[in-house]
């Protein structure tokens, strides 16, 4: 979350509170997992970068402890402002611009951040420099590519129509999002990304979900979308009539589809030779 110029979601307001919510029931537990997986553990230094709506830095805080730190950060910290803990500190930053202190972090964690910067390979090698040697990154990104998935003929029970509606217009929406610089398949690329880097013990997973429409797991699609396609109407890749189309797919019960593909990366800087 930011509030970099572009940024579509307005942190102001109620709905994009509630979008933040369900963003993180549905996606802290794999990062949490990522994160233990590692061995993230009391008395850590770690770095949240883009740190969003917060939850995670929280986690962080508890597991790290009082002799632990966690620095958080985004362009706009109104909801990282919010946490009450005495071993975290907020920063506003932006991660492509604003240096970080070198070998300063045992941990430095991403999420749905990089898939969003066109110099991607520029904020991953700020976040490896600012790991200690032996210290972890864990970065996690869409892959968008996976939203069209949907294998029309193998839905018998989802209306035709419905699925057809779906990926058309969710094919459209990629091509916005790639003129605007979106990496729609970083996700699966992180352990490549990581391992060209120079990180060792390189691992990853990814992970999707399926959901029927109507319900409280469709509303975090329907509120981004909500958003996104009003700039895919400024911008001519749909019709107001192609965006009421698509929003209705997230409110009817008879559509049924899956996440795109959400995946995690880990790997550690090297100990000095």
């Amino acid at each position: 979350m930011s509030s970099q110029p572009g940024y579509i979601y307005d942190p102001a307001t109620e709905d994009e509170r509630k979008r933040l919510r369900l963003l993180s029931e549905a996606n802290d537990p794999a990062t949490v997992e990522h994160l233990e997986t590692v061995g993230v553990a009391p008395g850590w230094r770690c770095l949240e970068v883009g740190g969003g709506g917060g939850s995670i830095a929280r986690w962080l805080c508890d597991r790290v402890g009082p002799n632990g730190l966690v620095v958080a950060t985004d362009l706009d910290t109104r909801f990282l402002d919010e946490i009450d803990a005495p071993n975290i500190e907020v920063r506003r930053h932006d991660i492509l611009k604003d240096e970080l202190e070198p070998e300063a972090y045992d941990l430095v964690h991403s999420r749905f951040l990089l898939e969003h910067l066109a110099d991607y390979k520029i904020a991953l090698e700020r976040m490896i420099v600012a790991v200690k040697p032996g210290g972890w990154v864990v970065a996690e990104d869409v892959d968008f590519l996976g939203a069209i998935m949907a294998d029309i003929e193998q839905r018998p029970g989802v209306p035709r129509e419905s699925m057809e509606t779906m990926v058309e217009l969710t094919e459209r929406m990629l091509a916005m999002a790639q003129v605007g610089g979106v990496q729609t398949d970083l996700g699966r690329r992180l352990p490549e990304l990581f391992h060209e880097a120079g990180l060792v013990d390189v691992g990853g997973e990814g992970r999707t979900r399926f959901f029927w429409s109507g319900t409280e797991q469709s509303e975090l699609g329907r509120l981004s979308m909500d958003q996104v396609t009003k700039i895919a109407v400024q911008a001519g890749f749909l019709t107001e009539a192609d965006r009421e189309r698509y929003l209705a797919l997230f409110t009817d019960p008879n559509v049924g589809t899956y996440t795109p593909l959400i995946f995690g990366a880990w790997g550690r800087k090297p100990e000095t030779a």
